[in-house]
């Protein structure tokens, strides 16, 4: 945040990071209950934003219901805005798995775009394993002429 202009985040960010002590032009230097509150609150937000990610419960993310597979951009916004509001769950599900965004990850191109779908479950519901095999089902008719691929 030193290097960066004060202007390259807006001030409800700025105002977030003042009131834990990071402020332009002066040090970091919390004490130790500071740090043992940060440390508390990085456990408790990881947890949180990966419990938000793998069992999510923002069902307009959901392809199909009672489906595993979830859009990652939900709102259709890669801001992730929706009548003006800030979709921060969505967000922040997104940021969990993912760095980096571009407008041109919600573009919706087919054939030519790159769209994503994830899950996390099996057709069950249970958490993948990764001691077991399996195969994916795609349905006949879908566009399959560019590029497909699957993380694991």
């Amino acid at each position: 945040m030193q290097e960066e202009p004060s202007n390259a985040m807006n001030p409800e960010i700025l105002g977030l990071l003042a009131a834990i002590g990071i402020v332009k032009g002066k040090p970091f230097s919390p004490d130790a209950h500071m740090r043992a509150l940060l440390t508390e609150a990085a456990a408790v937000g990881n947890a949180t934003a990966r419990t938000m990610l793998f069992k999510s419960r923002l069902k307009e993310g959901f392809f199909y219901p009672d489906s595993a597979w979830f859009n990652p951009f939900i709102g259709g916004s890669y801001l992730f805005l929706q009548d003006g509001a800030r979709l921060l769950d969505a967000r922040t599900t997104f940021f969990f798995f993912g760095w980096g965004i571009t407008p041109a990850m919600v573009v919706k191109m087919v054939g030519v775009g790159s769209q994503s779908a994830m899950a996390f479950v099996d057709s069950e519901g249970k958490p993948f394993d990764g001691s077991k095999t399996y195969k994916v089902h795609l349905p006949p008719g879908i566009p399959v002429k560019d590029f497909w691929d699957f993380v694991v």
